[in-house]
């Protein structure tokens, strides 16, 4: 942003693209089926007898599986909270061991991170939401404080 002669930086985030293998699970029995699949597939991988595409296409439960597993760029928060976690806790190359999620279970790998600048659009959400937050708590504080 330019304002008579200042320049000021946008606030950015951080996108990751990554791809992910999914064996699906509900039941505990599913669940330890999947991640003893998902184990010896990431031995497979890290062995390097196939690709993760191949790997992908061949053994994911997922819409993506078509494409290698490549789920596209992600913002903060796409995912629920398990995977995302694993997901940020990798470096680009780096494969996961099984994650747990509701869906199932995943091998996530991240290809590649950026730095993307918000818009002021983002910026507004973003400053409008912590608003709200900080006026509930001042209604709430003071509706206490009346009934004290």
């Amino acid at each position: 942003l330019k304002s008579e002669g200042l320049t000021l930086a946008m606030p950015t985030y951080t996108q990751t693209m990554a791809r992910h293998i999914l064996k699906r699970a509900s039941t505990p029995k599913e669940y330890a089926d999947a991640k003893a699949q998902l184990t010896q597939l990431r031995d497979r991988l890290l062995r390097r007898e196939l690709t993760f595409e191949e790997a992908a296409r061949q053994y994911s439960e997922d819409g993506s599986a078509t494409s290698g597993g490549v789920l596209g760029w992600a913002n903060p928060g796409t995912y629920v909270p398990e995977f995302e976690a694993a997901m940020n806790g990798l470096k680009p190359g780096q494969l996961s061991a099984p994650v747990e999620t509701e869906f199932g279970l995943h091998l996530i790998e991240v290809l590649e991170r950026r730095n993307v600048e918000m818009t002021a659009e983002q910026i507004k959400s973003q400053i409008e939401a912590q608003l709200k937050i900080i006026f509930s708590s001042v209604s709430v504080t003071s509706n206490v404080r009346q009934r004290i």
